[in-house]
């Protein structure tokens, strides 16, 4: 298996003299060099050759760089740096698809197959060279067996190298101890003992370099060697699935403003579609241009910026472009917007695509995102939420309270395919069917007891009754509304059994529900 690394030696130089498009805005014969520090401390950090050709050595003074005529004076860059990054990693993938950032201006490729594809090493490395040339960077490209290797070699020797398999410490011999990057402590160490290139560091003994440099001082001989071997860490981009646009003019109407957002949702799911991803969230920032002014005679003089968000939460990961724009056209239309849009972002939250398998014996179920849709459109009519703060569409389920009647309503979600787990089975005989709304009743009672039940056109004496007790309200104030009873009713075909209660707000009776 064989790597290649590209190392730009001008790395930081060569990041100034590009623009923020890519381009080269200054000549690569122009004598350039690089300060960073504090504004009365600044010092060169790094020139290109014909800097160096004109006097400019690093940790040069500015006041002494000001005195060399035609020397163009730049300010470190870390935002060009990162960009001129980029650039040499997508250089690099032009080649393969394996590459790793393995330092600022170093990128380490993986040449395995690539044979066929380009030629021999030798044809790759110059191939590798020439693309990078004309992308700007002056780079040295170095292949060999072992990743960490590649990027010595290209440290040190300038130009194309090829080195066989096996021939890796005989080519670093030569090379000075800086491009193994030790401490500065360290390097003064080896230095005093006359230790100047990878060949004397790695003739050393190794149990007595330990003692004296640790754990450290050995990687930097083994290093020496050629004798380390690690896997590469592939690079990854991170994505940002969002897309933003500032408008001209102020948009006041849902047409126009629909029109700006299909726009930015198209470019957000081709990101997605790149990355092999779907939508599981949107995020919509509308930039409002709020009028302190009431005189609409005049041109407003005074606005601010107010931004509203709104989050689109999906029940199941889509990508339908059709879909998402309805639901976030719907959306828009129950929360009306108080000020015209003068900016707009939209934002994707990355889902993997959910897997669904058929099933020949169950009935399919419609498609996840008809059923969003026909929800966000029963919500635009009804509301999201009724009084009691539930929602409006959705699944009823039984929540965990000491409220008779408490219920919640949640959405409606993707069958999973797995099954519940059954809960413990009560008898059927105990369990109560309610009657909504309750019953009005008419009740003889004997001694505080119910003796005849009258409702719903059934006459019946009370055989059996279990009460009162005291329920829908609150112990801590007091405030109880209703006795309950449990009675039994004869009749020709067997036994009833229901639930009454009294009212005591209203001193009226009620059937709630009746006993299996």
């Amino acid at each position: 298996m064989l790597f290649a690394c590209l190392f730009a030696p001008f790395f930081i130089v060569e990041a100034v003299m590009r623009t923020e498009e890519g381009t080269v805005r200054l000549k690569s014969n122009a004598p350039v060099a690089v300060l960073d520090g504090p504004e009365s401390w600044m010092r060169v950090i790094a020139c290109n050759p014909p800097a160096a050709g004109a006097g400019v050595i690093a940790g040069m003074s500015k006041a002494e760089a000001d005195q060399i005529s035609c020397l163009i004076l730049q300010k470190r860059s870390p935002e060009g740096e990162q960009r001129a990054q980029s650039a040499l990693i997508e250089c690099a993938q032009q080649f393969s698809p394996r590459v790793e950032s393995t330092a600022a201006g170093a990128i380490t490729l993986d040449l395995a197959g690539l044979e066929k594809l380009f030629g021999p090493p030798k044809k790759i490395a110059t191939a590798i060279r020439k693309h990078a040339l004309s992308m700007g960077f002056e780079v040295n490209v170095a292949v060999a067996a072992n990743p960490d290797t590649v990027l010595l070699i290209a440290k040190g020797i300038a130009g194309i190298t090829v080195v066989a398999q096996g021939k890796e410490a005989r080519v670093l011999a030569a090379l000075p101890l800086d491009v193994l990057s030790p401490a500065a402590e360290q390097l003064d160490v080896l230095n005093s003992w006359g230790i100047h290139t990878c060949g004397a560091l790695a003739r050393l003994p190794s149990v007595e370099l330990t003692e004296r440099l640790g754990k450290e001082g050995l990687r930097l001989q083994r290093l020496a060697q050629g004798q380390t071997m690690r896997t590469l860490i592939p690079f990854e981009r991170p994505y940002r699935f969002e897309e933003s646009m500032q408008l001209e003019d102020a948009v006041e109407t849902l047409e126009p403003l629909m029109f700006v957002i299909n726009n930015l949702l198209q470019n957000v799911l081709s990101a997605l579609r790149a990355a092999f991803l779907v939508v599981q969230e949107l995020h919509l920032t509308l930039e409002l241009q709020v009028c302190r002014d009431s005189n609409i005679q005049h041109r407003p003089k005074h606005t601010q910026s107010v931004s509203v968000q709104r989050v689109l939460k999906l029940p199941v990961p889509m990508q339908d472009t059709k879909t998402l724009l309805k639901l976030l056209q719907l959306d828009l239309e129950s929360h009306r917007l108080a000020a015209p849009v003068i900016a707009v972002t939209l934002k994707a939250i990355p889902a993997k695509p959910r897997a669904a398998q058929g099933n020949l014996f169950i009935r399919s179920a419609p498609e996840a995102e008809k059923v969003e849709v026909l929800q966000a459109k029963l919500r635009s009519v009804v509301g999201p939420q009724d009084a009691q703060g539930r929602n409006t569409v959705g699944a009823p389920c039984v929540v965990d309270s000491h409220k008779p009647d408490s219920f919640a309503v949640e959405p409606f979600a993707e069958p999973s395919g797995k099954k519940k787990p059954r809960g413990t089975s009560q008898p059927e005989e105990n369990l109560l069917r309610i009657y909504r709304p309750p019953k009005e009743a008419r009740v003889q009672t004997r001694n505080g007891r119910p003796a005849h039940l009258f409702f719903a056109g059934l006459s019946s004496t009370v055989s059996r009754a279990s009460g009162p007790w005291r329920h829908s309200g609150g112990w801590w104030n007091g405030n109880w509304e209703h006795d309950v009873w449990d009675v039994e009713l004869p009749f020709s075909f067997g036994f009833g059994r229901y639930r009454i209660y009294r009212d005591l707000q209203k001193h009226g009776w009620y059937v709630r529900g009746k006993f299996n």
